[in-house]
């Protein structure tokens, strides 16, 4: 279907955009980071050898930096903490605020890709990774308004003048010391200057003058006269020519300026007045060059091109905001250039704009679905046949669409069309007789039923089915005669195989007749247990797994999904041995544990275990542990012991109890298979202390706790018979802190007339 002519000359005749003016130059960069926008730009540098590397600095210690070209921007602000602090009557409040530590940054000057210099007011600062950091390396009371490197090392800082001195700062260490040159010439502040060598040539920007050395920057005089005693802010020099921005007045305090031009090395002068202050300027060669300043009164910026050594000069500024006030200007080569102030601009060659609605002239779609129509260049306005003003729009009804498009008030551009007509589409369905969950390892055919002109799975098949054995989205394109298309997707859900870990409860190996249980980390919905030697054939089906023989066992487990997995092998070995020693009670059973009964404390308990020889050797026995050794202990004069053949010996354990209540610990004796684990228990009581006064009257003491091995030993109450006053006389020995004494008067009658604890 062709377009109707009758629509194209209806678009044609409401195309309403500004044509272009030929001396169109700039475009604004929006790529700076939003927090940076708001800032004035002082300064501008490129590497010559690797345009790609390039920084901006300005008002607020700010700083941009770009490393494709300009394309897009980092920034960093040079900042220092300062510390506020108020009283609001009842407690101190701190407000910690970052604030510029040079607040006007002039000049940039980088020697390579990490190596560069700022300075600002009396300040220099330094970075090694590119202006992502800044050091400070001079700050003294000199101005330091314009800065140059040569390498990483030997470089200059320039500044102040109009007060009559000039300070011609220079490093040979990067900044870590500097030695000064002074001028003496009235009325010419310093701005900027060139170095070609460390020991050779070098020009320097005065208020209305040329300096230039001739060792490096170690001295200095005049060269030239360049016009009245007014502010040269930039130096820009190529081959024989000279071209500095000059803004009236020694510091540039007037309202007036413009530029001033040289092509005999500063033999003569040509000087343009522009009416407003210049500031930035640049030689792309010896008869062409650039200068910049602030925005006039009517509000056309301020950037005037000369291609003949200054004779004329052209204003080109379209593309320039209104009123916006610029400082400096650089150019990567004849087409690209960059000029900063109020905002950031670059050069850019704007023409007749034809913009393109992306996609063929008949844009054909499925009904119910919606088409994206979009223009195939960004731009900053637009205005479709629809009303809209967005660079892309959506549509649901057939008919003819149009497009506008401008970048600036420079362009002129003429309108595309497109038709858009919509068919009905087809629904394709993914089906599957398995569902859409498998086990890893499995497989699964999807298909799509249905009558369509063509397939298109999202694996490129174009068959009717396709045989899946990985997880993830599978779609599928459905395309009927028309070729409208239709789509359906769905999720192939891969459930990993169990991979069970084993832990085994007890050891790996052990003696004839024991057994450890083998069982899997976490639970599973079966198990199939097998060992190396069983081949195929199921040992268990439980849970966890009685191992008693010697075999490497592992097991199959399935999960909740269905989907089974194999663990690793655990080796069990079975000795064919069997424990020498049987510990007995004093009935002959075997011991359970060994209880001592009721002992008081500080006295001396025992018991005694018999230890039976089952072998057929002559056994020694000296492997015998109390675990905790305190209360419960082995009399070490009864080891070692020799038990014969299918003999017994006596065990003796003593028990002094330190504390009331039952006591435990652990007797452990070693065997050839295990040990033999017998648990230890006593109760502990009070040790009662009795007295006797010379009439009978009786008295009873109680220990309630061990006293370090001392406890009462005699008690006496007088006068006997007793009056209205009792005194009884104890001896403590060793008694502690933190220990009890309890005494019981009891009378003849054996009531107990007084109880003190």
């Amino acid at each position: 279907m062709k377009r109707s002519l009758a629509v194209l000359a209806l678009a044609l005749a409401s195309f309403a955009l500004t044509a272009t003016r030929a001396s169109a130059q700039w475009i604004k960069i929006d790529s700076v980071p939003s927090n940076f926008r708001s800032v004035y730009w002082l300064d501008v540098y490129f590497l010559n050898d690797n345009p790609k590397y390039g920084w901006i600095c300005g008002y607020g210690g700010n700083v941009l930096r770009t490393t494709d070209g300009g394309t897009s921007w980092l920034g960093t602000k040079i900042t220092r903490k300062l510390i506020d602090s108020t009283f609001d009557g009842s407690r101190w409040v701190f407000d910690t605020t970052e604030v510029p530590i040079a607040d006007q940054l002039e000049s940039v000057c980088f020697v390579d890709s990490l190596y560069g210099y700022l300075s600002g007011e009396n300040r220099v600062f330094k970075s090694t990774d590119g202006g992502v950091t800044w050091n400070l390396v001079s700050d003294t009371s000199m101005r330091s308004w314009g800065v140059y490197f040569l390498d990483r090392n030997y470089g200059m800082a320039i500044g102040d003048g109009c007060s009559g001195v000039q300070y011609f700062q220079r490093t040979t260490d990067g900044g870590a010391s500097w030695s000064v040159f002074y001028g003496k010439e009235p009325f010419c502040g310093l701005t900027d200057l060139i170095l070609y060598s460390k020991n050779g040539l070098g020009y320097a920007s005065g208020s209305g003058r040329i300096w230039r050395t001739t060792d490096g920057g170690a001295a200095w005089e005049i060269y030239s006269i360049s016009g009245n005693n007014d502010w040269q802010e930039e130096l820009t020099h190529y081959g024989r020519s000279f071209l500095v921005p000059f803004a009236e007045g020694c510091e540039g305090g007037g309202e007036n300026g413009g530029a001033r031009m040289s092509v005999d090395d500063g033999r003569t002068w040509r000087e343009f007045k522009a009416g407003v202050s210049m500031y930035g300027a640049y030689l792309l060669d010896s008869l062409r060059g650039w200068v910049c300043g602030t925005g006039d009164t009517t509000g056309e910026p301020s950037i005037y091109y000369t291609s003949d050594g200054g004779l004329t000069w052209e204003r080109r500024s379209c593309g320039i905001e209104p009123y916006t006030g610029l400082d400096d200007i650089w150019f990567v080569n004849d087409t690209l250039g960059f000029v900063v102030g109020r905002g950031i601009y670059k050069t850019h060659k704007y023409g007749i704009v034809r913009p393109k609605i992306l996609g063929d002239d008949l844009i054909e779609a499925c009904e119910g679905d919606s088409v994206v129509l979009t223009a195939d260049t960004a731009y900053k306005y637009y205005k479709w046949s629809t009303g809209d003003t967005t660079r892309s729009i959506v549509v649901g009804e057939s008919g003819f669409y149009y497009l506008e498009a401008r970048n600036s008030p420079c362009e002129q551009s003429y309108p595309d069309t497109v038709d858009v007509i919509f068919y009905p589409r087809p629904k394709p369905k993914i089906q599957s007789d398995g569902g859409f969950e498998i086990c890893e390892g499995e497989r699964l055919v999807l298909r799509v039923d249905g009558d369509f002109e063509r397939l298109i799975w999202s694996t490129g098949d174009t068959a009717r089915s396709i045989t899946v054995d990985k997880g993830g989205e599978f779609s599928v394109e459905a395309f009927d005669e028309r070729g409208c298309e239709g789509a359906d997707t769905v999720e192939i859900i891969v459930r990993p195989k169990p991979k069970p870990k084993l832990r085994v409860d007890g050891p790996t190996g052990f003696c004839y007749g024991d057994t450890s249980f083998i069982a899997t980390e976490k639970r599973y919905s079966s198990y199939e247990w097998r060992s190396l030697e069983s081949g195929d054939a199921v040992l268990s089906e439980d849970s966890s797994f009685a191992a008693f023989a010697t075999g490497a066992y592992y097991v199959r487990v399935t999960d909740e999904f269905g989907c089974s997995g194999y663990s690793d092998t655990v080796f069990i070995e079975v000795w064919n041995v069997s424990n020498m020693l049987a510990i007995l009670d004093a009935s002959g059973g075997d011991a359970k544990a060994l209880n001592f009964g009721e002992v008081s404390i500080g006295s001396n308990g025992r018991a005694f275990l018999r230890v039976l020889n089952n072998s057929k050797s002559r056994l020694l026995i000296n492997d015998i542990y109390v675990f905790r050794n305190w209360e419960f202990s082995i009399p070490q004069s009864q080891l070692p012991i020799y038990i014969e053949p299918m003999d017994t010996a006596v065990l003796t354990v003593c028990f002094r109890p330190l504390a009331l209540g039952v006591r435990r610990d652990t007797l452990e004796i070693k065997d050839t298979c295990r040990s033999h684990i017998i648990p230890l228990i006593g109760r502990a009581v009070p040790k009662e202390y009795y007295g006797e006064s010379r009439c009978g009257a009786k008295i009873l003491a109680k220990s309630s706790g061990a006293i370090s091995g001392a406890y009462f030993y005699e008690a006496k109450a007088e006068p006997i018979p007793a009056s209205d006053k009792l005194k009884i006389e104890a001896v403590i020995l060793g008694l502690k802190s933190d220990a009890e004494a309890k005494i019981e008067i009891i009378d003849a009658l054996g009531r107990t007339r007084l109880e003190k604890g």
